[in-house]
């Protein structure tokens, strides 16, 4: 991903329009080199919900096996069929992370809300992340990794209103991913104390406490950015996988 981000930026003055199409293809090779081949993975289309909602254009798209061969290449894609989802940009900045965490709740909407157990009520079928190779805080003494999380954490916490909704994964090549986690707490006694401490920052009507708690979680940073143990794209796949996996049981295996 550093090699390519290179060789795009040093044709970005020479022809810019194409600079995203290569940053997304870049993207989608990825995930067609580590998904199964089960998953078909294509760029820049549109996702129609179940109530007839049409989304806006969406860079990387990742889809089930049972999607119609029919619709692949008319850049419209029924929400049922869709796997994942990316917005990928090739220089991260602030305002990508605050549009993609609206484009979440957005596209998260287009499937019906789930019941029946904690997991399908937090999660939506559907698994939504923004992708990107590089950033922004270049500057001597930026802490690019504390930007992202406070911009992240700002962002969820202002537009996410039920955890379904919220940004699934951030991948910045350079220097890590975020992975979302979500909790449940069950009434039980000596959880009382837990979900009072919680209340403040979790899900519910104001004042209440909530027994809902979300957090992003990076295994591919330490305080001075990338670690030798985890590289961003390899957490990428392997959280990517595992959200997979939950919706697709012949993943699951190959996941653990």
């Amino acid at each position: 991903m550093s090699s390519e981000y290179a060789r795009i930026q040093r044709r970005t003055h020479e022809d810019p329009g194409t600079t995203g199409d290569q940053g997304e293809e870049n993207w989608a090779t990825l995930l067609r080199d580590w998904l199964p081949s089960t998953y078909e993975v294509v760029t820049q289309g549109r996702i129609i919900g179940e109530g007839g909602s049409i989304s806006p254009q969406v860079d990387v798209i990742v889809l089930k096996n049972v999607h119609p061969r029919k619709l692949l290449d008319k850049k419209l894609y029924l929400a049922g069929g869709v796997a994942a989802a990316f917005e990928c940009k090739t220089t991260l900045r602030a305002e990508h992370i605050t549009q993609a965490v609206k484009t979440s709740v957005n596209l998260k909407r287009l499937s019906a809300t789930r019941t029946g157990s904690p997991y399908r009520e937090f999660h939506a079928p559907l698994v939504y992340g923004l992708l990107a190779h590089s950033h922004e805080w270049k500057q001597p003494n930026s802490r690019p990794q504390d930007n992202i999380t406070t911009r992240l954490n700002e962002a969820d916490k202002s537009l996410v209103s039920h955890p379904r909704d919220s940004l699934d994964v951030i991948c910045v090549a350079e220097v890590g991913t975020w992975n979302l986690v979500k909790y449940a707490f069950l009434p039980a006694e000596g959880v009382g104390r837990m979900v009072q401490i919680l209340a403040n920052d979790s899900f519910g009507p104001e004042g209440a406490p909530s027994l809902a708690w979300t957090s992003y979680f990076s295994p591919a940073m330490q305080d001075g950015g990338q670690t030798d143990t985890f590289t961003p794209t390899g957490c990428l796949v392997a959280h990517l996988s595992k959200k997979l996996a939950w919706e697709h049981s012949s993943l699951r295996k190959l996941a653990e």
